[in-house]
């Protein structure tokens, strides 16, 4: 039995300050002419078409899959914003839905409006439209936050007269803050700092940089010129601000690399050899290192985050070495021969079965038949002559596989001579299945691979950072 096919009301606002309740008033109408089980809603709460993709929105993920899958006859939306904003988006989601003969149908009734056609070019227009509308909201909500921000660190603000006072909570830590920043020489000194006032301010050290980058705090808003802002009080001058960053801006992009580098070097997923639980990993921007630990109820597992790697790189290089590639490619020659020679003959027994069904058409009959294309003879004959092509093109894709993997073999090994740390982790993927951490030793566990003959089962490393 087939699915019927469903009417998907698609609701979306930007922000959390907003209701869905005019949109909710505009479908009513038409959700009134359909019965309850005929009715799919989905309501985007909070969710902007402007920064966010289509990966980034799962609602609308789910409902370009349930068109996909053909389970959808109608969609109703306000109007084109509330799907998307981006252009390109918007194209492919219209395309989507002409292939799958999904209607659309705006609810709003606007001034103006205009509503959904199966007009790709029209709809392009129209869409590119929206998209300029939507990154100048983003321009003006982007340009409005940063002369009136909804909330200011170290401000408190006064939604009467719309200014901006220093919170006396924090004021004076935050002037002695913008003071010694501005002394600081060095990454080391930088560091200490910081970590100072991490503490004093309850901030976290990203954010203190980003303060000190803020032009607001001196009372302006220098994205585009000189704009004093008179309802802030500022806790530094113009001068001071421009100062702080001329001398400093490169000192502070270098401290937040270094905290960035640290954050996405979690490579591994390391476990306690004690307890089987993941060890954690912490970083130290001071020092500019990271280490994996464990401090549960037994002796405490530590392991440098560079040793670590030292340890992985190690296995893989040596693991590496007892790869058998020309047994894998030798392999995968006598299977991809196999299959060829299977398409071959598949492709053999529809050449017969053609021939016959082209006979069996031309000797049918010597009347000419208008509804030729209707012919049940013809149909089997179109439906083998396409799965003669499929074949076709399956042998032919099979000999361009085997052609790659004959030129990547002779590649692999001179790629993987130098193992940064991308080609690292991509290797640990393939080679490693476990690694366990115990305080005097680590144990890996290989993943079990056909073409790794056997390999040492002891390494001796003395390291640096292991605690």
């Amino acid at each position: 039995m087939m699915m019927e096919k469903k009417h998907v009301f698609f609701r979306r606002v930007s922000t959390a300050g907003q209701d869905l309740t005019m949109q909710q008033e505009a479908d009513l109408r038409y959700r009134d002419l359909l019965k309850e089980n005929q009715i799919l809603i989905i309501n985007e709460d909070a969710i902007s078409a402007n920064k966010k993709s289509i990966k980034e929105r799962p609602e609308m993920k789910q409902l370009i899959e349930w068109i996909a899958n053909d389970r959808i006859a109608v969609l109703y939306a306000f109007d084109r914003t509330r799907l998307f904003r981006d252009y390109y988006e918007g194209m492919s989601f219209q395309e989507l839905c002409l292939k799958h003969e999904v209607k659309i149908v705006y609810t709003s009734h606007g001034g103006g409006h205009i509503q959904a056609t199966n007009d790709i070019f029209l709809e392009g227009f129209l869409g590119m439209f929206s998209d300029i509308e939507g990154k100048n909201i983003a321009r003006r909500t982007a340009e409005a936050r940063r002369r009136h921000p909804p909330k200011k660190f170290g401000y408190i603000k006064y939604k009467e007269t719309k200014t901006y006072r220093k919170d006396s909570k924090n004021s004076s830590c935050l002037m002695d803050y913008f003071k010694d920043i501005a002394k600081v020489s060095n990454m080391d000194e930088l560091c200490i700092l910081l970590d100072d006032y991490k503490k004093k301010l309850n901030c976290d050290l990203s954010r203190l940089i980003t303060l000190a980058s803020d032009p607001f705090y001196a009372g302006y808003d220098l994205s585009n010129g000189n704009n004093a802002l008179k309802h802030v009080e500022p806790y530094m001058t113009l001068e001071d601000y421009q100062k702080l960053q001329n001398k400093k801006s490169e000192l502070f992009k270098a401290f937040e690399e270094r905290i960035k580098r640290l954050e996405v070097q979690e490579t591994f997923q390391p476990i306690c050899g004690c307890c089987k639980r993941p060890l954690l990993y912490r970083s130290n921007v001071k020092s500019n290192t990271a280490q994996y630990s464990c401090s549960r109820k037994h002796q405490r597992v530590t392991i440098g985050y560079s040793d670590l790697v030292c340890i992985v790189e190690q296995v893989v290089r040596e693991a590496f070495k007892c790869l058998d590639i020309k047994r894998l490619v030798k392999d995968a020659v006598l299977s991809v021969n196999s299959y060829k020679k299977t398409i071959k003959s598949e492709v053999q027994t529809l050449e017969t079965q053609i021939n016959k069904h082209m006979e069996e058409l031309l000797l049918a009959s010597s009347d000419y038949n208008p509804n030729w294309e209707s012919d049940i003879k013809y149909k089997k004959l179109e439906k083998l002559k396409f799965e003669q092509g499929a074949l076709l093109e399956a042998l032919e894709e099979a000999e361009n596989h085997l052609a790659d993997a004959k030129r990547l073999s002779k590649e692999f090994e001179s790629y993987l001579l130098d193992i940064s740390e991308p080609k690292l982790a991509w290797l640990f993927s393939l080679f490693v299945h476990k690694i366990h951490v115990y305080p005097e030793h680590v144990d890996i566990e290989m993943v079990k691979f056909d073409y790794l003959t056997e390999i040492k089962k002891e390494f001796i490393y003395q390291g640096g950072e292991s605690a």
